[in-house]
């Protein structure tokens, strides 16, 4: 298996399979939107090699793709089932509040549900955490509706940062009821290029 990363490298990043990745974001309490939930309530897959392109060649090398392939939920449904990647729902309008985690989310960032619920994604926010590439997801999913990726540093509840690959897509639910679903994928730090994950 190849690994490393070089922080003079213009890395471009991995290839998507069946035109599927996957992120998290989510919901303003009202009533409206909770009631829309219960509605809902009652009735992918990234996958390849991360590339690292070396400045003076053309050269490029492969590390090994991931252990675990996982397909991003096409429904609030679906996400609800989704038991063994991370995963979280948020509201498609700012300040994408969280609607739902699972126990895998839980487990990795050391807040449960109770704690994460209502609450943006910023409470996953630290010194080395590049907002701007979240940001820049955030606005072409929403633009295009297709599922989109991006490597980010974030920090469990301990204060501990992680090396986060985060694949997110877009949701429509038949009421209209519109969300973002994101599944996270902890990563070997050194495995991504220093300028992907930090300023």
């Amino acid at each position: 298996t190849l690994s490393f990363a070089s922080p003079e490298s213009d890395f471009v990043a991995a290839s998507p399979m069946n035109n599927s990745i996957g992120e998290s974001f989510v919901l303003e309490s009202k009533k409206e939107t909770s009631s829309a939930f219960a509605a809902v309530a009652d009735q992918s897959v990234w996958s390849g090699a991360l590339s690292f392109a070396s400045p003076e060649s053309d050269f490029c090398a492969n590390a090994s793709p991931p252990a675990r392939n996982v397909s991003l939920p096409q429904s609030f449904r679906e996400a609800l089932l989704e038991e063994h990647a991370a995963l979280v729902v948020t509201t498609a309008t700012a300040p994408h509040r969280i609607v739902h985690v699972n126990h895998a989310w839980e487990d990795l960032c050391g807040f449960d549900k109770k704690e994460a619920l209502h609450r943006s994604l910023n409470i996953l926010q630290g010194p080395d955490t590049r907002v701007s590439l979240t940001q820049r997801m955030v606005e072409r999913l929403l633009a295009t509706h297709d599922p989109q990726e991006v490597y980010v540093v974030n920090y469990n509840k301990q204060g501990e940062a992680f090396t986060n690959h985060l694949r997110a897509g877009y949701i429509q639910e038949d009421n209209g009821l519109e969300l973002l679903v994101g599944i996270l994928e902890p990563v070997q730090r050194q495995d991504v290029p220093l300028r992907l994950v930090r300023d």
